[in-house]
């Protein structure tokens, strides 16, 4: 009775040690179509990369700028230039000394010696001094040509007035001694004194040549020039516009003789030697 109970439990356990290693076998055996059936997951990774789920835009190379080369000037055009008139120009703007003033009526008592009283001595100092002052442009008058002026105009008497109006040794008249303080003078000076007169007298010849140098001799102020210096004496005596017939310089006989004397004055007055 054991001896068969032992068979029988033989024969249990010699069945479920084989049952389980067919089990394990079947569980771990793969079919051979195993690469067919693999779910779709695991498909390989390919070696080069994905491209980005952005799309790539290449921007055109920008074109070369050309900058077109400039346009060579041209030159101006080339007028020839004006036929030069035969007339003076017309007048600068420079103030224009004053016209003179008719002369009075001779009354009997001119002329008269109402001024101050000075010897030979003080008038030749006194016109050395005012022949080496500055003017416009820093020009001066050449001390020969204010000692014969002022020899034709009185004979160097500083205390004279004559008929005419004209006081002492220029002989200035009263309106041009105010229109002188007034518009060219550097300070006021007085006619009836004989340094005041002597300056009143160089400040008009200097006007008169910055008046004429300045509107027909080109600007130039030289009273070497022989012609300026012949209108400036003539219109010392008959004034700016008695000199000048419109565009042109036109002076009358006797504004002439009177500059013709002031000329061979300056060379041979007897003043000179004073």
């Amino acid at each position: 009775m054991r001896l068969r109970a032992m068979t029988v439990l033989a024969a249990v356990l010699l069945t479920a040690g084989c049952g389980g290693k067919a089990s394990d076998e079947a569980r771990t055996a793969v079919p051979e179509n195993a690469a067919a059936t693999a779910p779709a997951s695991a498909i390989p990774v390919p070696d080069s990369p994905l491209p980005s789920s952005a799309p790539v835009t290449t921007r055109p190379p920008s074109p070369a700028k050309t900058t077109a080369a400039p346009a060579k000037p041209v030159p101006p055009r080339t007028t020839a230039p004006a036929v030069k008139p035969t007339y003076a120009p017309p007048p600068a703007p420079a103030p224009q000394p004053p016209a003179p003033p008719a002369p009075p009526k001779p009354t009997g008592t001119c002329p008269s010696y109402t001024g101050p009283k000075a010897s030979t001595t003080q008038v030749r100092d006194a016109l050395n001094t005012v022949a080496q002052k500055k003017y416009a442009k820093g020009n001066t008058l050449p001390a020969e040509l204010l000692k014969a002026v002022a020899w034709q105009e009185s004979g160097w008497q500083p205390a004279i007035v004559a008929c005419d109006g004209g006081i002492g040794v220029m002989q200035v008249m009263p309106g041009t001694a105010k229109w002188l303080n007034a518009e060219v003078t550097d300070r006021t000076y007085d006619v009836n004194s004989l340094d005041g007169n002597i300056s009143l007298g160089a400040f008009y010849l200097a006007s008169l040549t910055a008046y004429f140098g300045d509107t027909w001799f080109g600007g130039s102020r030289d009273l070497g020039n022989p012609e300026l210096l012949n209108v400036v004496a003539a219109a010392y005596n008959y004034g700016a516009a008695g000199v000048v017939n419109g565009h042109e310089i036109a002076i009358p006989a006797g504004a002439q003789h009177y500059a013709n004397n002031v000329k061979a004055l300056m060379t041979s007055c007897p003043c000179l030697s004073y």
